[in-house]
């Protein structure tokens, strides 16, 4: 997927599904396998970072400071919606 293509897809998921739209830029932005993606934490959205253990090894994934706050506004809203 070229870089256009990944842009028009997050500004069409973040107008229609937040879910989906922060899926994929978590995808997008860190790198991470959509198998260690389940288990990011939102420690590691605090820390900054994520360890994954995968295919035998141990795997330091970065988180964008940009994601971090847009994730924060995001989880607020879920926290909101569900209480």
């Amino acid at each position: 997927m070229s870089f256009p293509e990944y842009k028009t897809l997050c500004d069409y998921l973040k107008e229609y599904n937040l879910r989906y739209y922060f899926i994929v830029r978590f995808l997008g932005s860190t790198g991470a396998r959509i198998s260690e993606l389940v288990k990011f934490t939102i420690q590691d959205l605090e820390k900054g970072y994520a360890e994954c253990h995968s295919k035998g090894k141990f795997r330091r994934i970065n988180i964008p400071q940009s994601l971090i706050n847009e994730s924060r506004e995001f989880f607020k809203i879920i926290k909101k919606n569900y209480s």
